[in-house]
């Protein structure tokens, strides 16, 4: 059964502003969803276009720039950032919301980094992988380590360092290689997180190699079930585009498919993710950008239609359900912005609803509160972009 709210009114502006919703109760289908009022009493509260701080006109780079790209909930505070690596919009802040107070201010600043891309947790904390580096040296990664976002740049060869994750006791890194770079591979692996070795990538007995005038990276790294992926790509049409499953006895990636998604999900108009959020979730693996879809062998993919035709952009798991954030752009060119809770079983409740400006490009959860952050595309910029709310929320 899929419930809904009544959409809030809410529109983007200058100064903090609240807004109530309420529900009733009709049937329906996906598209014209139950609606419920469980939200009777919530509350949407404009926390400021926070990242007018580190991009501060109205520019089409610098308002591209403001997207927070992700954001990572750790010890009772949402971290998030924004830039842009391929104009070179470095360096970088980061932004922390603190749910004891309430407000947001920087965490870090002047990181030398093109763009806040993806967080990542492992052992603990908090890990930021390097998008573009800023200034000569190795690659790498920012840890939070005591409230301080330490820069550790120990992998050579990356120019670029897309992802991380933690797997057998072993730091993987995706990375991107300079043109014809064939001493490093396009994964690394470390055990203490300081020594970097690569870990080869083979298609049919063949390993891969980086033609002088194309590059190599691996953009994704995911652990699903008891196994290690990786998504391989060098330049269009090159022989060893493609998905990659870990073999630890080789310690090396060995092909399974020229197919990592049954289609091209990413808009490099809004984002230059291939995928913006993924996760195991009910038996299958996840992955969101401007849809959902899920698999549990890499062969046969499934779209997880959402109410409305709502474009989805984020998504994540908590207490046994995952969460989606989707919007529908209107006719006025505002949008209407949704959370809908699936559980294991594939039922969708549609939990929140509000207007803004742009779509949500990101969201998390912290102490009951959900933080959404607003964002834009190139070819419809949203000065808006930037913008962050807060719905106190009880999952």
């Amino acid at each position: 059964m899929i419930r809904r709210a009544t959409p809030l009114a809410a529109a983007v502006c200058a100064a903090a502003m609240l807004v109530g919703c309420a529900g009733g109760a009709e049937t329906g289908t996906s598209s014209s969803p139950q609606k419920s009022n469980q939200l009777t009493d919530c509350r949407a509260e404009y926390l400021g276009n926070i990242m007018m701080g580190s991009y501060p006109d109205d520019s089409a780079q610098m308002v591209f720039a403001r997207n927070v790209w992700d954001m990572q909930t750790y010890r009772g505070k949402v971290y998030f950032g924004g830039g842009d690596y391929d104009a070179n919009m470095g360096p970088c802040d980061i932004y922390c919301y603190d749910s004891q107070t309430g407000k947001i201010d920087k965490s870090a600043a002047a990181l030398p980094d093109e763009q806040i891309a993806r967080f990542v947790t492992a052992d603990h904390t908090v890990f930021l992988p390097i998008t573009d580096n800023i200034g000569s040296g190795k690659g790498g990664y920012f840890k939070l380590e005591n409230g301080v976002w330490q820069c550790c740049r120990y992998i050579d060869g990356a120019l670029h360092c897309f992802d991380m994750v933690k797997y057998a006791g072993r730091y993987f890194a995706g990375i991107g290689l300079d043109y014809g770079d064939n001493l490093n591979s396009a994964i690394k692996a470390s055990v203490d997180g300081i020594h970097f070795d690569n870990v080869d990538i083979y298609r049919d007995g063949r390993k891969a190699r980086v033609d002088s005038d194309s590059f190599g990276r691996c953009y994704d790294l995911f652990t699903y079930g008891s196994g290690l992926y990786a998504y391989y790509r060098a330049d269009t049409g090159d022989y060893f585009n493609g998905l990659y499953r870990y073999d630890g006895e080789s310690n090396r990636f060995e092909f399974i498919s020229t197919m990592f998604l049954p289609l091209n999900c990413r808009n490099s108009n809004e984002n230059y993710l291939t995928v913006q959020s993924k996760f195991e979730f009910g038996g299958k693996m996840f992955f969101i950008n401007n849809c959902v879809i899920c698999t549990d062998d890499f062969a046969a993919y499934t779209t997880l239609a959402l109410p409305h035709g709502a474009v989805a952009r984020d998504g994540w798991v908590r207490f046994g359900k995952m969460y989606i954030t989707a919007a529908v752009q209107k006719g006025d060119g505002t949008y209407d912005n949704y959370v809908f809770a699936v559980d294991s079983s594939g039922g969708v409740e549609e939990i929140i609803c509000f207007t803004a400006a742009g779509y949500c490009v990101s969201f998390e959860y912290c102490e009951d509160c959900f933080l959404f952050a607003i964002g834009t595309s190139r070819t419809q910029l949203k000065t808006e972009c930037g913008s962050i709310y807060k719905i106190a929320y009880k999952l």
